[in-house]
């Protein structure tokens, strides 16, 4: 006999997909940024200013995909860099004041779609899926070496 769940990682997938694809669509696409390149203006946004090694281990990205990102952003504007002067092989990254104006936008408008979902949700159904994206965060936190080993072959 066959378990049924009412949870699919196939369903997951889907979702995730389709949420990746609108926000590229309708957020990132329109900002000329991609997601993991506003993932650092807005890390460096919340500290003010960030090592640049660091990143790879917030962000869970390859040093080479950092340093591209790290020097379009600089390119338009959006941060500066310098070489620590305590140790000169570290890259101190500081936000520039147009970055902070393209994180609070886009902060704004998530403020807007957040205010959207909430006017199409009840108040339970929004707690609800809160609990639900927590605990299963905690279960990817805790599991993903497990996940790693069953999907390897």
């Amino acid at each position: 006999m066959t378990r049924k769940f009412l949870f699919s990682g196939e369903t997951l997938i889907q979702t995730a997909h389709r949420l990746e694809t609108l926000a590229e669509k309708c957020v990132f696409i329109p900002m000329k940024m991609s997601l993991i390149s506003f993932r650092i203006l807005e890390a460096i946004a919340k500290e003010d200013i960030y090592i640049a090694s660091d990143l790879q281990n917030l962000l869970k990205s390859k040093k080479s995909n950092i340093a591209q990102r790290v020097q379009m952003l600089e390119k338009r504007g959006f941060l500066r860099r310098e070489r620590s002067k305590e140790d000169g092989r570290k890259i101190i990254l500081f936000i520039t004041p147009k970055g902070k104006k393209k994180v609070e936008d886009v902060r704004i408008r998530f403020e807007k779609a957040r205010i959207c979902l909430e006017s199409f949700f009840s108040k339970e159904e929004l707690e609800s899926e809160l609990k639900f994206f927590q605990k299963l965060n905690s279960f990817l936190d805790l599991q993903e070496k497990s996940l790693s080993k069953i999907f390897e072959k």
